[in-house]
């Protein structure tokens, strides 16, 4: 059943995506809708007149602004997952209100600005820590058109509306501080600057095109220089929009290599580098290893956290290559937490010192999380884990948030009181669990292979 306000919402439309498609269903005048898939995980959301589905806000782990192509491959959905083996009963919606905003994008000189991407956050003031929410479904992000024009459907409430040029590495972004009430209609004009643009290409000393890392910007403050990430680029290629006038510093950073040499650029409204070219030199990694399933096969792609124990240190992130192996360049001396988190296969941390070599983190594996909920025969439960803790030597170490982690969001049946969710990193857990009935956090030792006993008595208040 799809509910707003705890009443059916007739003709409410569903959607569920999964890699194997999109699936979509209409209310009947009950509110209730029914839709066959094949087995698998999926979004579900939903919309109605008035109302949409909410879903926490997505975090890009390399710290760029969410994009479309971000949604397109989440398939436009951004809410919890829904495992189905089986036949699923009682998966009722319940979706918030909705306001609606609509507005113009323009530049500093009143002219339309085409294709800039138009988003907007809710804050959610309800959890134990404050979280931005959006529209699970695609209608609280948009492109303006050739006028400038853009529409959006949005949780009510506080309201963070920002527009940027999804094409650039931290575009110049305009942002606005909004309070909708649920059904009002908002209409707002944007101004977007750019005062300079700065593009080209980042090759090795062979001249051959590096894929991926990131774009930093430094400004020259009492003879020193403090370069801070300002997105990424990918395919070789680069475009970094700036929105100040004056001298500053630009560099790449690519995984598992030195940065390249920075270059002054003196931007000056209408300033447009084109073509540039930056050359990531040869060099030596201060900290190198591998990370490997529970299997001790190599895993691709992971992303690795340097955090330095000395907070005067600077701590770094990294990736793995198709071999597992991961190398970090410019890491000054001294001693270092190295830790990975990879949802489906588990979490891993080592502390080390630098310079070295041969660190390895080899991941803890998944394990089961099952139980009761008591007051609840049958039904759904949304389990959202926060924090990741896991135990080094006599600490326990946080994983998540100590760089850009998204939580795991899983949306499982309560059948005759009880649940089960596969799949999570073995090492403590630290989550909510909601249903209509209300909310429960709780703390728990997931162990690799085995299932982990609770009892949720969730609470209303």
């Amino acid at each position: 059943t799809i509910l707003g306000a705890g009443e059916p919402l007739p003709g409410a439309q569903v959607e569920l995506v999964s890699d194997s498609g999109r699936f979509s269903a209409t209310a009947d005048d009950s509110g209730n809708y029914s839709v066959r898939v094949p087995a698998g995980a999926y979004r579900i959301a939903a919309r109605a007149d008035g109302y949409v589905s909410t879903a926490r806000a997505v975090v890009d782990r390399r710290n760029g602004f969410p994009s479309l192509a971000i949604d397109d491959a989440l398939g436009a959905i951004q809410s919890a997952m829904l495992v189905a083996v089986a036949d699923r009963t009682h998966v009722d919606l319940e979706l918030s209100p909705a306001a609606s905003i609509s507005g113009v994008v323009r530049n500093a000189a009143g002219q339309p600005q085409q294709d800039v991407l138009v988003s907007a956050f809710t804050l959610d003031t309800t959890t134990f820590e404050p979280t931005l929410l959006r529209a699970a479904l695609r209608s609280s992000l948009a492109r303006t058109d050739a006028q400038g024009a853009f529409a959006l459907d949005v949780p009510a409430g506080e309201v963070v509306l920002r527009a940027s040029r999804e094409i650039a590495a931290h575009q110049p972004q305009a942002v606005r501080p909004l309070f909708l009430e649920p059904g009002a209609a908002q209409r707002v004009e944007l101004t977007l600057d750019e005062v300079c643009r700065v593009s080209g290409r980042v090759v090795d000393e062979r001249g051959q095109a590096i894929e991926q890392g990131t774009i930093e910007i430094a400004s020259q403050r009492n003879g020193t220089r403090a370069f801070k990430p300002r997105g990424y680029f990918e395919n070789g290629r680069f475009t970094y929009l700036h929105d100040h006038t004056g001298a500053f510093y630009l560099r790449v950073w690519p995984w598992r290599s030195s940065p390249s040499p920075a270059i002054e650029l003196d931007c000056q409204p209408g300033s447009d580098w084109s073509d540039m070219r930056l050359e990531v030199p040869r060099g030596e990694p201060d900290l190198s290893g591998v990370v490997l399933d529970e299997e001790n096969s190599p895993v691709a792609n992971a992303f690795v956290d340097v955090i330095a124990l000395d907070p005067t240190l600077q701590s770094q992130q990294e990736r793995t290559d198709s071999q597992g192996r991961f190398e970090v360049y410019q890491l000054e001396p001294g001693s270092y937490r190295v830790s990975a988190i990879v949802p489906d296969l588990g979490v891993a941390t080592a502390e080390t010192m630098s310079p070295s070599s041969g660190v390895r983190l080899r991941l803890s594996g998944t394990g089961t999380l099952e139980g009761e909920v008591e007051g609840m025969t049958d039904g759904n439960l949304e389990i959202v884990i926060n924090e990741l803790l896991n135990t080094h030597g006599d600490d326990t170490v946080s994983l998540a948030g100590q760089m850009h982690y998204a939580p795991i969001q899983r949306t499982v049946p309560v059948v005759d009181g009880r649940f089960r969710l596969d799949g999570l990193p073995a090492c403590v857990v630290v989550g909510e669990a909601k249903s209509p009935l209300g909310a429960k956090f709780f703390q728990a030792q997931v162990e690799a292979g085995k299932a982990t006993k609770v009892v949720f008595a969730l609470d209303a208040g």
